[in-house]
């Protein structure tokens, strides 16, 4: 069995294609717990708009290969190209961020809400990483409560 943090990202329609996401996730393991959606500045392609954030802990038993070309199947399902500018808007990102307690994605160390959610999801794995001026990443802002919707985005009690 695999534990694996995953960040999911939406800017294009973001309220339906995160909860579309969180629906389709389950299909590949039992999600364990999951952070509250943020809303997260643009990073790359100047002008976009604001970026909805979430992550989530999922036990799986597809290997990591296997894991990856599910999560690509999920995003081309919901009208992310495969091919082109992936740091420009979307309507759904999903990359595996912490395999098995191992930090996947460099970006959890340059971008505090993925750090944030790394460690709140697996404290007892994720070592801090180290901030500095240069690593303090995008500002984030809480999704207000009456924009989410819970029956959508299970959490954990």
């Amino acid at each position: 069995m695999n534990l694996v943090v995953i960040g999911l990202g939406s800017n294009i329609d973001p309220n339906d294609n995160i909860r579309t996401a969180l629906r389709r996730i389950p299909e590949l393991g039992e999600i364990r717990s999951q952070t509250d959606v943020l809303h997260t500045e643009p990073v790359g392609v100047p002008g976009q708009k604001w970026f909805m954030n979430c992550a989530v802990l999922l036990e799986t038993e597809l290997s990591r290969q296997e894991l990856g070309i599910s999560l690509r199947d999920i995003e081309g399902s919901l009208g992310r190209p495969l091919e082109g500018d992936r740091s420009g808007p979307r309507t759904i990102d999903l990359d595996v961020l912490v395999w098995n307690g191992t930090v996947v994605d460099e970006d959890v160390y340059s971008r505090p809400f993925l750090g944030d959610a790394v460690r709140e999801l697996t404290p007892a794995q994720y070592a801090t990483p180290p901030r500095t001026p240069a690593t303090t990443g995008p500002a984030r802002t809480p999704t207000p409560p009456e924009s989410r919707a819970p029956e959508a985005m299970p959490r954990d009690p």
